[in-house]
C-alpha cells in the first residue's frame, strides 16, 4: 500500500515546477504514456489504510514497491533569465544629484557608495594623467573653507590646484587639523609628492590671509623651504583688489576691525524683509548725477563691452550687473537682485610684507 504522504507527492508532481521531494526513491519501468498516467491518476482514489489499490503498471500493487518516481521529459527547459544592472552614476551625474540632496534612507547609503566609487576612479585617471604629461612650469594655487563634516562639525579643508599655460587639475582636498600655515604647506607638499610634481612648481598663488603670507609661518614661505628652490609668488588678484575697495570703504565709513562687515551683515540678514521691487536707480539722484554726467557715456560703453566677455568669476560679472542698474542702462522691468553672498574680505597684509 502506498502511504497518503507519498500519494500526495506524485499528485505534487503534476503542478508546475513539480514541487517537492521525496527519499529513498526506487525506479522502475514505466510503460505507459503520460496522458494514460495522468488519466489513472484522474479516476483512482487515495488509498487508506484498510484498502488495497491497483495502479496502472502492469495491474501490479502499490505494495510492491515501497517508493517510486515517474519520471517525464517535457524537452529542454527555457533558460532562467536574470536581471541586468546599469551603472548609471558617471562623473557629472554625481556632481548634479550632489545639487539637488534629495535622498534619504537607504538611497542616500547607496549613493553615498557609488559617489565614492567614483570619485576614486576620477581621482586615479587624474593621476595618471598628471604622472604621464611631463611638466616643467607649473603655478600652484591653494585655499582653505571650512566645511561641516559627517558629526555636522565644521572642520577646515584645503583646495588645492595645479595649472600650466592649458591645463588645470585639482589635486585633492585633504581635510586640516588648522589653518595654521605649517598645517597647509606639509597638506599641500604630501600631495605634489604623491603626483610626483614637487619639483616642477615654478610660482605660488593664494590669499592674503597672515596664514599664507607671513614671513615666517606663512604657507608659503614654509612650501618653499619644503621645495627646496626659489618660487615667484602670485597673491591673488582677486584679493589684493579687495584691499584698495576696503581702503576706500574706510575714508567715508569706519574703520574694519574683523573679516566681516558689520553693515552688511545686517543687510543680509534682513534681505528676506526687503521689498527689493521698490527701488530707484542711483543715478536719478541729482548728486550723483552731477559726478557722473561727463562719463556716463564712457561707463555705459566699458559695461556693455565687458558684459559680452565670459568672466572668470560670477561675482564679477554681477559687479558689472549692478553697475549697470545704478546708471539705469538696464529697464526696469528686467531689473534682478540676488541675495547677498558671503561679505568676508581680505586681511590687510601690509603688515606682514
Amino acid at each position: 500500500m502506498i502511504s497518503e504522504e507519498k500519494w500526495n507527492f506524485l499528485n505534487l508532481q503534476r503542478e508546475p515546477g513539480r514541487i517537492g521531494s521525496i527519499d529513498d526513491v526506487e525506479s522502475i519501468e514505466c510503460t505507459e504514456t503520460p496522458a494514460q498516467i495522468a488519466e489513472a491518476m484522474d479516476t483512482e482514489d487515495v488509498p487508506n489504510s484498510q484498502s488495497t489499490k491497483t495502479d496502472t503498471f502492469g495491474q501490479q500493487s502499490f505494495e510492491s514497491y515501497p517508493s517510486f518516481v515517474v519520471v517525464v521529459d517535457d524537452g529542454p527547459s527555457e533558460p532562467q533569465k536574470r536581471r541586468g544592472t546599469i551603472d548609471f552614476i558617471t562623473t557629472k551625474v554625481a556632481a548634479a544629484l550632489d545639487k539637488c540632496k534629495r535622498f534619504t534612507g537607504l538611497e542616500q547609503i547607496f549613493y553615498s557608495q557609488k559617489k565614492k566609487e567614483k570619485r576614486e576612479e576620477r581621482a586615479r585617471i587624474i593621476k595618471e594623467l598628471v604622472k604621464k604629461n611631463h611638466f616643467q612650469h607649473l603655478t600652484l594655487h591653494w585655499d582653505s573653507k571650512q566645511f561641516p563634516s559627517a558629526a555636522q562639525k565644521m572642520v577646515p579643508k584645503l583646495t588645492v590646484v595645479v595649472s600650466d599655460v592649458d591645463f588645470g587639475v585639482l589635486l585633492g582636498t585633504p581635510t586640516l587639523e588648522n589653518e595654521t600655515g605649517n598645517s597647509q604647506a606639509s597638506a599641500i607638499f604630501e600631495l605634489l609628492q604623491e603626483y610626483g610634481i614637487a619639483d616642477t612648481v615654478v610660482a605660488l598663488c593664494c590669499d592674503t590671509t597672515p596664514s599664507n603670507t607671513g614671513r615666517k609661518n606663512g604657507a608659503a614661505v614654509l612650501l618653499q623651504q619644503l621645495l627646496d628652490q626659489d618660487t615667484l609668488l602670485l597673491p591673488c588678484r582677486h584679493h589684493i583688489l579687495e584691499l584698495l575697495l576696503r581702503a576706500a570703504f574706510e575714508s567715508k565709513f569706519s574703520e574694519i576691525t574683523g573679516p566681516n562687515v558689520p553693515m552688511f551683515a545686517d543687510f543680509k540678514s534682513k534681505w528676506s524683509t526687503l521689498n527689493i521691487s521698490n527701488f530707484s536707480f542711483g543715478i536719478n539722484d541729482q548728486n550723483v548725477y552731477e559726478l557722473l554726467k561727463d562719463d556716463l557715456n564712457k561707463i555705459r560703453n566699458f559695461i556693455e563691452q565687458n558684459l559680452q566677455i565670459e568672466q572668470v568669476r560670477d561675482d564679477y560679472r554681477e559687479l558689472l550687473d549692478l553697475c549697470a542698474i545704478f546708471i539705469r542702462s538696464v529697464p526696469q522691468n528686467d531689473v534682478v537682485f540676488r541675495a547677498p553672498g558671503a561679505m568676508h574680505h581680505a586681511v590687510d597684509v601690509k603688515g606682514d610684507l
